[in-house]
């Protein structure tokens, strides 16, 4: 009787061991998952900000050689906002929108907008 006892014992440590090495394999899988997709987020919102440098530097090359450079910002800045509404999410540029101070966001807004242009003309 106490031998069988005893190997009941064992067989349950066994079966609680062999439960926790299971549900410890499934949360180190889970975790390795979730660092992956971690990393090709990061991965690629690192590409995106290495390309908005490379394209700051064009354009700042570009400055001299242009009749337009206030365009030629405009239509930087206009590149920025959508790649990092697109790829840091809405919620990432509307939290730099609101970190500028109110004259930055006007000056932003007349320079997208020339003189003799409004907002809801269409034309730009």
């Amino acid at each position: 009787m106490t031998s069988s006892l005893e190997l009941l014992a064992t067989a349950f440590a066994f079966a609680v061991g062999l439960v926790e090495i299971v549900v410890l394999y499934g949360r180190l899988r889970y975790w390795q998952r979730r660092a992956c997709m971690w990393e090709d987020r990061l991965t690629t919102q690192l590409e995106v900000v290495r390309t908005l440098i490379r394209d700051a530097r064009d354009v700042q090359q570009q400055y001299e050689a242009t009749s337009d450079p206030a365009q030629l910002h405009v239509n930087f800045v206009s590149r920025c906002d959508s790649a990092l509404r697109l790829h840091f999410g809405p919620a990432y540029a509307t939290r730099v929108d609101e970190r500028l101070p109110q004259p930055q966001r006007h000056r932003a807004l007349i320079n997208l907008f020339p003189r003799g242009m409004d907002s809801n003309s269409g034309s730009r």
